[in-house]
């Protein structure tokens, strides 16, 4: 509050002894100088609450950031990021790039531990990071998702299951072939392959065997069944991921 000229002197004030200025209204007199002081140290803490505010928004801003990175990938690979990668090596630069500008179907297969899910995370956590939709699914939750629907009380129906799997969103399918082969799988791979590679839906694959029959090594084709791979091959983007098994490191 400022005095104008009509105020008048009406005392000491008892907290600074400085005067007292009574308004031409009337009323109690007041001292401008804690009147000053009152006002910039309300001043103070409104900034200071103010600051407060804004670094908790930061903090809560960042955690929400920190969540969405790592939203859909497993607990054991949420640290998985592309710097950590070495983008000289074919497979993860195949990788790298569809995670830039996903279409088609790409195919990363090796022996276990040489870092195919990492890789694969790492493209997820590259999508969540620009906020794009996507999906993470080992080749496992595909299947029991679908089996699920079979049960009289499912929550949703095997139509409905497909459609998570068939999306236009990129999809990421880790560990395809793992399974014990059966018409039932033969089926699921030939359906959510089939509808992904006549709609053009981006698909990357992992995969620990190897696309065809080598010696007794097991094939993909053989786990997929054939028209399912022949999606995948015709992409022409298979890329073995060679290196040391890190498990074993």
């Amino acid at each position: 509050m400022t005095s104008t000229a009509s105020d008048t002197a009406a005392g000491c004030c008892e907290d600074c002894g400085g005067a007292l200025t009574v308004p031409i209204w009337g009323g109690r007199g007041y001292c401008l100088a804690c009147a000053e002081a009152d006002r910039i140290a309300r001043e103070a803490v409104e900034r200071e609450d103010l600051a407060r505010r804004k670094a908790q928004a930061e903090r809560d801003e960042l955690v929400r950031r920190l969540a969405a990175e790592v939203d859909g990938i497993p607990a054991k690979y949420r640290g998985a990021d592309f710097k950590n990668c070495d983008a000289n090596n074919p497979a993860v630069a195949a990788v790298m790039a569809w995670a830039k500008e996903p279409k088609g179907m790409v195919l990363i297969y090796g022996q276990c531990g040489r870092g195919k899910t990492y890789l694969a995370a790492a493209a997820k956590r590259e999508f969540n990071r620009r906020e794009v939709k996507s999906s993470f699914y080992c080749e496992d939750e595909i299947l029991v998702t679908i089996k699920s629907t079979f049960n009289s009380a499912a929550k949703m129906t095997e139509g409905e299951a497909y459609d998570l799997f068939t999306s236009p969103a990129p999809l990421i399918i880790d560990d395809l072939g793992a399974s014990r082969v059966s018409e039932f799988t033969l089926d699921v791979w030939d359906v959510v392959l089939g509808r992904r590679y006549r709609e053009e839906y981006p698909t990357l694959i992992t995969s620990n065997c190897l696309p065809v029959e080598r010696g007794r090594e097991r094939a993909l084709i053989d786990r997929i069944g054939d028209r399912a791979f022949d999606r995948i091959r015709e992409s022409k983007m298979m890329f073995k991921l060679d290196g040391d098994n890190r498990r074993a490191v």
